[in-house]
């Protein structure tokens, strides 16, 4: 049985009314966490995860843990779906 690997960060991002810019701004400016511009557009962009970097995905759960107030668990932001081709 495969699993596939779908990122769910752009309905995070939509149901705490936060946009892109902010968390990787907040990552950048306010954490100094490495998180490149665009990086979140580019991971949004595809709809299952083929290569994960953790850096970003660290950076990614830090800075969105600034701006909501507690801490951002990994399955908030990934999905795992058994059953489905990568």
């Amino acid at each position: 049985m495969s699993v596939a690997i779908r990122l769910t960060l752009k309905e995070f991002l939509e149901a705490h009314h936060l946009r892109v810019s902010q968390v990787e701004t907040t990552a950048r400016e306010k954490l100094g966490l490495p998180l490149g511009k665009n990086t979140l557009y580019r991971m949004m962009s595809k709809d299952r995860i083929e290569k994960i970097d953790l850096v970003a995905v660290n950076s990614v759960l830090e800075s969105l843990s600034e701006l909501v107030g507690r801490d951002v668990q990994l399955g908030e932001i990934l999905e795992f779906r058994r059953g489905e081709r990568q």
